[in-house]
Order: structure tokens, then sequence, then C-alpha cells
């Protein structure tokens, strides 16, 4: 069941590129990469275990406690860890949510929550999504290709200048790793988002594509403009992030353009490994 989403007449203001097989948008003309106004999210507190333990979205601006922000979505006290080259971690099981002082933020939507961040012309997908809940930037102006294009608003084509989340991992393999993204694209517009590592963002992590698997959650790791000739689809396994050293590390993840649907990610040292479904499940470090 696709549920509807309710429109308030309150605003509350606060990049993974998908796009369609047969065009990816206008963004390209504004140079690659792609990422809203609300209080940003900080700190320690929720519970990080199976469904996002959130609030909602509040007009809060607590940066502290674990408290539900206005960017939607309670903070997890966990790390998450690495095991035998893979870690997957729920989009709303973040560490921080910073709008960074831009128009755009992450809200979170579930099956028992509703942003109510307006425009939002898409209905809500939590009934589908792992863990019965995802992160989305809103508000999402920029639908379609034909809508005007608002560097610093509607898209953020500078890595890791728009609203951000971040995740604590503890990794006991240092190392390449594969990014992949779950996202729900319904139009050329609403698909991208930039990964980063410990507040860098190598051009390796720079605006994940998605060309198929359009209104529905599907997995990416192709980098937009990657393969030879280049193609604005990308090609797999072309997102990556090198790990330095064992221990932990803080993954991030920048807005490229808003309506974008974050679900869950996953980082692997298998260039072979492919994710079906939800994915693999968390793994919390307890320290052992």
């Amino acid at each position: 069941m696709v549920q509807q989403r309710m429109k308030s007449p309150a605003v509350v203001l606060a990049a993974v590129v998908v796009c369609a097989a047969a065009a990816c948008g206008d963004e390209s003309d504004n140079g690659g990469a792609t990422t809203s106004a609300g209080a940003s999210t900080s700190g320690s507190g929720g519970a990080a275990g199976g469904v996002s333990s959130t609030g909602g979205a509040t007009t809060s601006s607590s940066t502290g406690g674990g408290g539900a922000a206005g960017a939607g979505g309670s903070a997890s006290s966990a790390v998450y860890h690495e095991v035998g080259g893979l870690v997957a971690v729920e989009a709303e099981h973040f560490d921080t949510n910073d709008d960074l002082g831009t128009p755009r933020a992450w809200h979170l939507s579930s099956t028992t929550v509703d942003p109510a961040v307006t425009p939002d012309p898409d209905e809500i997908h939590a009934d589908s999504a792992s863990g019965s809940a995802y992160m989305e930037g809103l508000p999402d102006t920029r639908v379609t290709d034909s809508d005007p294009i608002q560097e610093g608003v509607s898209i953020y084509n500078n890595v890791g200048t728009g609203p951000t989340l971040s995740y604590r991992v503890y990794f006991d393999d240092p190392g390449t790793y594969y990014v992949w993204v779950r996202a729900y694209s319904t139009g050329t517009e609403d698909n991208g988002i930039h990964a980063g590592i410990d507040a860098t963002w190598p051009a390796t992590g720079e605006r994940v594509q998605f060309c198929s698997g359009k209104n529905q959650w599907t997995w990416s790791s192709a980098q937009r403009d990657s393969g030879s000739p280049p193609s604005s689809c990308g090609v797999p396994n072309t997102i990556t992030l090198d790990v330095p050293t064992a221990g932990e590390h803080v993954i991030a993840f920048s807005m490229r353009e808003d309506g974008f649907e974050f679900d869950k990610w996953i980082m692997t040292t298998d260039a072979g490994y492919v994710p079906s479904g939800e994915g693999p499940p968390e793994v919390e470090y307890t320290g052992n």
C-alpha cells in the first residue's frame, strides 16, 4: 500500500544521482556533483536498532542529546561495525544531521511520520523502505528538467555544501571500499547525493548516479560521467572511499538534489558485490 502524503500549509524550511535511463536532466549543465533549511541535529541519544526510534520532524533546533530537530529524525548513539569488508547502515540512523544553513534539510519519512514539508509532490514510500523509514531532502522544488536550476538551493554541485548526514563506523579493515546507496526516484531531477569520509569529500565519492529502477527502491554505485567514453549514467563500482586506518571513522552523505529519497547505504571491499532487496542488516560495534 502506498501512503498518501498529507500536505500541510505550514512550510518547514529547513547527492547518488538518480536519472531516467534515457535522460539525466539539466543538472549536467552545472558541472557535476549535486544536494535543506531547518535546524541541525547532532549528539547521541536515540536508539539505533531496527526501525528508526525517532520522534518525528519538529521545529526544535536542539543540537545535543538526540532530540528530534527541524531537519527531522533523532541522532543515534550507535557506532556501526564493518565486518569482513562489509558495513550497512539505515539512512535514518545518522549521528548528525546538519543543513549547513541552506534552504533545504534532510527530513524523516516513515510509516508513522510525515514531514509535512511543502512543496513535495511525491507520496511517502516508507512501506517498501528498509526499516520502514528513510530520509528525504526537502522542500522539493526541482522535479523536472523544465524547473529552474537554483545552485545552492535545489541543487548542490559543490560537494559537501548541501545538507549533510553523518554516521560513525568502526572499521576492522582499512582499504578501498565501494559505496552503494539505496534510493527512490520518481523523476529526472530528484536523484543526487555525494559521499565523504572524515570531513573530506574525495572526487571518487561525488555524484552517485541512478539510470534505471525508477519508481522503486534501487541500489547504485555508479558515478555520473564515469566510463570510457564518459557516460552520464556512469558505470557500477565507480563510487569509492578510502579508509586509511582501522578504527572509528565518520562516513557522510551530502545532498546533491532536493527531493532525493535516501534509504540505506553500504560500503564493501568486494568489487563483485551487488546488493539486492533491502541489503544486509546493520551491525553495531560493541567494542569486542
